[in-house]
């Protein structure tokens, strides 16, 4: 199991990647920035304090973090994100970031993640 550390380096990685703010973020997750900043900076937080983990990332927050960006969840999970990265179904940074606007980010990127899972059974059931 991924600690909170690792999936918060990788929220903040895929954040700044797509170049969103933290409020942004949490606009879209319904949660405070705060929040989103303690994700992002556990490993940090926790080293200073000494103390064992106090959160757990919801897989409800990774499975919409995971469509926003275009993802698998399973990225959360992995020791390489570079390869995972490189699997982002649609890299659009340019894009207005208003709540609304990453909303259907998010919901036009879920429809592509599923496309191509059906291509893929398609394929190995040929």
């Amino acid at each position: 199991m991924k600690t909170i550390q690792h999936q918060g380096s990788i929220i903040k990685r895929l954040r700044e990647n797509f170049g969103y703010s933290q409020e942004a973020i949490a606009a879209f997750l319904g949660v405070k920035k705060e929040l989103v900043n303690c994700y992002e900076a556990a490993s940090e937080v926790l080293a200073e304090k000494s103390i064992e983990e106090p959160l757990e990332i919801s897989l409800d927050i990774l499975e919409k973090l995971a469509d926003l960006f275009g993802v698998d969840v399973a990225i959360f999970y992995t020791d390489n994100i570079d390869t995972a990265l490189s699997e982002s179904v649609c890299p659009v940074s340019d894009i207005p970031h208003k709540v609304v606007d990453l909303k259907a980010i998010a919901a036009f990127n879920r429809i592509i993640k599923n496309y191509q899972r059906i291509v893929l059974l398609e394929k190995n059931n040929a």
